[in-house]
């Protein structure tokens, strides 16, 4: 069995190196969690339904034992869940489901967090991070008035010929 770790969704847009390396590790971890978890909770309800078929023969061999009149296809199930082997397996049963969902929540998680860092490696590499610069030269309001009156002129003498 592997080492326990602990689940780690956040993500820091500073240290994307790191969490992309943990990013596998942290899914095949999570999800061998999660596919222990379904194999125990199919194992509980292979029990809880075990207890029920054997439930289910006592009642029907001996119906007085358990409270019936007569063994009927509607009063035997409601006997067989009234038993206390098939409450505590049913309780066993839906404990190992509720593991399930809340490992399957984590997988989804680490799912959402892998879209995540490739949307920050996104933005990483179009420089979403970087120091603002200016990338054209400013140009004051004097020039720029120089520079649309050159640009009428040019116009200007286009247009007469």
């Amino acid at each position: 069995m592997a080492k326990e770790r602990e689940l780690e969704l956040v993500v820091d847009p500073l240290r994307l190196d790191g969490a992309l390396l943990d990013q596998p590790d942290q899914r095949y971890y999570w999800g061998v969690q999660l596919a222990d978890a379904q194999f125990l909770a199919d194992g509980a309800r292979g029990h809880r339904d075990v207890i029920a078929a054997e439930a289910d023969k006592a009642i029907r061999d001996d119906p007085e034992a358990y409270g019936l009149v007569k063994a009927t296809e509607t009063t035997v199930p409601a006997a067989v869940k009234a038993t206390d082997g098939y409450i505590e397996a049913d309780a066993a049963y839906a404990a190992a489901r509720h593991r399930v969902h809340v490992l399957q929540a984590a997988v989804d998680g680490l799912e959402h967090r892998k879209r995540t860092l490739t949307l920050l490696v996104e933005l990483h590499t179009t420089n979403y991070y970087s120091e603002p610069h200016a990338g054209v030269q400013v140009v004051d309001e004097t020039t720029s008035k120089d520079v649309s009156a050159r640009v009428k002129k040019k116009l200007n003498v286009r247009r007469k010929k």
